[in-house]
């Protein structure tokens, strides 16, 4: 069953069963509200989800300040709410008579500041949670973001066994080609986008298209006119290319992925030396393998 349409943020009760976890209430008795953004949900399936995905929910106090950075990449992705005593016109919530907190009204009954586009079917844009501690709104929140989800994800084996063996896949597809069929880099900054459609043709599974499209944004490719034209420290180790495939690994303090220019822009990606030398020839350091100690730095698979 689709929870809203693509893109589209909803707002509704805690799926406490579905999360495993107790029912949880706040200091009222009052069942917990979960809002999630639409660029995140299961269902429908989100097309592209990584630790650059931006939330489209924002927090704000009473005043409008927001309660989180102001940098998009801070904004959360979910938010879990809890409303507190009824307020004026909340009088009727039926949450004391719901032991399961199924049926227990509108969120309007119990949460403060929602307007119409959290019951649109369309909107795609930002939401606002406000919180406070008045006589006209005292929902309480906490909320997670990209980083707070992919600091976990990054540490777990399955995590780095698949970007690794996305990186072997692709860097196999490229090797078996002759070397007068190289994918030439595409005309977008990162050069990807031919070659990732070419090997998705070749390699139609499901699995393979959705780690390939969440991580798409991290892929970068180059290739020469000859066998070496660019020369990889691999680990500590020389060898000359004909291509290199990048996956660039996550934002450094200075890097920012939050519109299309930076997404396009290798040097958001990249680091150091390998920024200021792609897309041309020259030598390139990287490491052969994610390692989520050192998440920044660029995995680098070489074709010859």
């Amino acid at each position: 069953m689709n929870c809203g349409s693509l893109l589209v943020s909803v707002l509704g009760r805690l799926p406490w069963k579905t999360l495993d976890l107790p029912n949880f209430r706040d200091s009222a008795g009052e069942c917990l509200w979960y809002a999630i953004s639409g660029r995140a949900k299961n269902s429908p399936k989100t097309y592209q989800l990584n630790w650059d995905t931006q939330g489209q929910l924002l927090v704000q106090d009473i005043a409008g300040k927001l309660q989180h950075d102001t940098d998009p990449h801070t904004r959360p992705l979910a938010v879990v709410i809890a409303p507190g005593r009824p307020l004026s016109g909340q009088e009727l919530r039926r949450t004391r008579s719901s032991e399961q907190c199924a049926d227990i009204g509108a969120p309007d009954e119990h949460l403060e500041g929602i307007d119409s586009r959290w019951y649109s079917s369309t909107h795609t844009g930002d939401l606002v949670i406000t919180i406070g501690d008045n006589a006209k709104f005292n929902d309480r929140a906490v909320w997670l973001n990209a980083t707070d989800i992919f600091d976990r994800i990054k540490r777990r084996k399955d995590f780095k066994a698949d970007i690794d063996t996305m990186m072997d896949d692709v860097a196999a597809y490229l090797e078996a080609l002759p070397l007068d069929r190289l994918p030439v880099p595409s005309k977008t900054q990162k050069g990807v986008a031919l070659l990732i459609d070419n090997y998705l043709k070749s390699n139609p599974t499901l699995a393979k298209q959705a780690l390939i499209h969440h991580w798409r944004d991290n892929l970068l490719y180059i290739a020469g006119p000859g066998q070496d034209s660019f020369v990889l420290d691999l680990d500590g180790q020389t060898r000359a290319c004909r291509a290199l495939l990048f996956f660039a690994g996550e934002r450094t303090p200075w890097q920012r992925r939050s519109n299309p220019n930076e997404i396009e822009d290798w040097r958001m990606y990249l680091e150091g030396d390998n920024a200021n030398t792609y897309p041309n020839q020259g030598k390139y350091v990287g490491t052969g393998a994610f390692h989520h100690e050192n998440s920044s730095a660029d995995v680098i698979r070489c074709i010859r």
